[in-house]
């Protein structure tokens, strides 16, 4: 599901890490909730499609080490999940300016 709806995005002010998955049937996204935690949005004035998003920092990586362990991402987006861990701890144990987050990006 996040390999072709899905989306990983860090805020390049704040390094909010957000994880996020777009569905037209919400009954597909309420286990991942239950699970994991996170909210479900409509995103259309229809209530036709709803997005999935976790950026707890214990919610990520709950989903990191149990999700997406059990079932590895196939697209390229599994090598963003694979530095989850490494962003927290960069994040965590470095005193870089947030606002120079674009150097690293390159």
């Amino acid at each position: 599901m996040v390999d072709s709806d899905g989306s990983i995005h860090i805020d390049e002010k704040s390094w909010q890490l957000t994880i996020s998955v777009t569905q037209k049937n919400r009954y597909l996204l309420e286990p991942l909730q239950k699970l994991y935690g996170g909210k479900i949005y409509i995103i259309s004035s229809k209530g036709e499609v709803f997005k999935y998003t976790i950026y707890r920092k214990k919610e990520v990586l709950d989903l990191v080490d149990v999700y997406f362990k059990n079932f590895p991402l196939k697209s390229g987006k599994g090598s963003k999940i694979n530095l989850i861990k490494d962003f927290y701890l960069l994040q965590q144990h470095s005193n870089l300016d947030v606002n120079n987050i674009e150097k690293f990006n390159q």
